[in-house]
């Protein structure tokens, strides 16, 4: 199978124009040459130095990645920095990258829409288009402490930040994975609704203005968007036949850990 046959699939199902216009240019197949023939596909939120050791490893020669590898312009490709390294071993071994950023937060069945499944939210609103990271959706009525250690323990994290009264009963959660912790989330959050919102990044603006709004707030690590990629995983090889040709990396790409005193 040509690589442009999983590209094309995988637009088909985020769009490009589903991404936010600045996210745009930095996203779909942006280094190497889609007519090749695929060996084997990892996926992973960032690529790193580690992850690709992880896919030469594991014989893989498409890296599909979440975060854009090229974020910011590159205007010198000189060997002294990470990323100049993994440009040259790219070239140098004939491995592709494919990106998709935003589009695969909103998605039908991207990272959005994944946690609300994981975390059985039901009832959930919120739609598969440009710009509608909010998922908002319902539980049984639930403790504030008694959710935030479910949340923990759903998305196997060892701790996370959180704000509001331990005793506050939580019946409507709002969600936006990665980094959806501006003071407009947190807005648009409060007009939902909501009695919790969960995010993997929160700006201090913004959970000061939740907790004046009795907002109850649950910052997760951003890495645990990389939850997406296992039912994806299993999607692309059932609709692709690729069976066992789409790995998960195994790194760990979030360098930031939640320490306890």
């Amino acid at each position: 199978m040509k690589i442009k046959e999983i590209t094309e699939y995988l637009l088909n199902r985020f769009p490009l124009d589903s991404a936010v216009d600045h996210d745009q240019p930095k996203l779909g197949f942006v280094i190497g040459d889609e007519n090749r023939e695929v060996t084997k596909v990892m996926l992973t939120l960032d690529l790193t130095w580690d992850v690709l050791m992880d896919a030469l490893s594991n014989g893989c020669n498409l890296i599909i990645t979440h975060h854009p590898f090229i974020y910011y312009p590159t205007h010198k490709i000189v060997l002294d920095n990470e990323k100049s390294r993994i440009i040259e071993i790219l070239m140098k071994r004939d491995i592709n990258v494919f990106s998709m950023h935003t589009n695969l937060d909103v998605g039908f069945h991207g990272i959005d829409d994944v946690w609300a499944n994981v975390l059985g939210l039901s009832n959930v609103s919120g739609e598969n288009v440009k710009g509608s990271f909010l998922r908002v959706g319902e539980i049984e009525a639930t403790k504030f402490s008694d959710f935030y250690k479910f949340v923990i323990d759903q998305f196997d994290v060892n701790g996370a930040r959180v704000v509001g009264d331990d005793d506050k009963i939580i019946k409507r959660v709002g969600l936006c994975s990665g980094a959806g912790g501006s003071e407009n989330d947190i807005i648009d959050a409060i007009n939902a609704g909501c009695d919790c919102y969960i995010s993997g990044e929160i700006k201090l603006p913004a959970a000061q203005r939740a907790k004046y709004d009795n907002l109850c707030l649950i910052e997760v690590n951003h890495g645990v968007e990389k939850i997406v990629f296992y039912s994806l995983a299993k999607e692309m090889e059932n609709d692709l036949g690729l069976v066992d040709k789409v790995i998960v990396t195994k790194i760990n790409t979030d360098p930031l850990r939640t320490v306890i005193k």
